[in-house]
């Protein structure tokens, strides 16, 4: 069972699933298939040191620790989430995450 789950990972099949999905609801919802508008939102959490290279520094929270970053659309439904280290600023990780939503970048 894992080595399925693994390998769609890798493969981006749970993506692809999510994506259909997702176009259902808002179809159900009587709204268009793809969004017109997203929120983004961060927040830090603190992990212990020497855990993951993907560590760091938020100096205005003072954490050690990561950064997660949601996009949702305006009924709620989840888009992406990206984690990263949390030295990486708002502005930057919500960047990155327009990227992964539109498929310009490998992160997952």
């Amino acid at each position: 069972m894992y080595g399925y789950f693994r390998r769609w990972g890798k493969e981006r099949t749970w993506l692809q699933v999510h994506d259909k999905l997702y176009q259902w609801v808002r179809v159900a919802a009587s709204r268009e298939p793809s969004l017109s508008e997203a929120a983004f939102d961060s927040q830090s959490v603190e992990t212990a040191t020497m855990i993951c290279m993907d560590v760091g520094f938020e100096a205005g929270k003072q954490i050690h620790g990561r950064k997660g970053f949601i996009t949702v659309d305006l009924l709620g439904l989840v888009l992406r989430v990206l984690v990263t280290s949390a030295t990486v600023p708002e502005r930057r990780g919500a960047k990155l995450n327009v990227h992964v939503l539109a498929g310009l970048s490998d992160e997952r």
